[in-house]
C-alpha cells in the first residue's frame, strides 16, 4: 500500500510485472492505493462470462483495463461465490 510513487518505485524493484506507463493513470497520486500481485492466477470452476455479470449486477459497466472490488458491491460477491467458494470448499473436504 502506498501513493502511486511509492507503488512504482515497488514496482520498478520487482521486475515486469506487466505494467505499462499508462497503468498508473488510474492511481490517485493524493490516496493510497493496494497493488496485488498474483502469482499463480487459476481460472474459475464455472466462468462468469461479461453478459452473466452485467446480468447479475444491475448498472455494471466494466472499465477498460481495471476495476475495484469491495465487500459492500454486488460484483464482489459474485465472483467470490463462483470462484472462491469452490475452492474453500475443496480445502476441507
Amino acid at each position: 500500500m502506498g501513493r502511486r510513487s511509492e507503488l512504482m518505485r515497488i514496482a520498478s524493484e520487482l521486475g515486469n510485472l506487466g505494467l505499462r506507463e499508462g497503468d498508473w493513470g488510474y492511481v490517485d497520486e493524493d490516496r493510497e492505493g493496494m497493488m496485488i500481485i498474483v502469482d499463480e492466477p487459476r481460472r474459475c470452476p464455472r466462468p462468469i462470462t461479461l453478459d452473466q455479470l452485467m446480468g447479475m449486477v444491475r448498472g455494471f459497466k466494466p472499465p477498460l483495463s481495471y476495476i475495484r472490488l469491495r465487500p459492500n458491491d454486488d460484483l464482489y460477491w459474485v465472483i467470490f461465490k463462483r470462484c472462491l467458494e469452490p475452492i474453500l470448499r475443496s480445502m476441507w473436504t
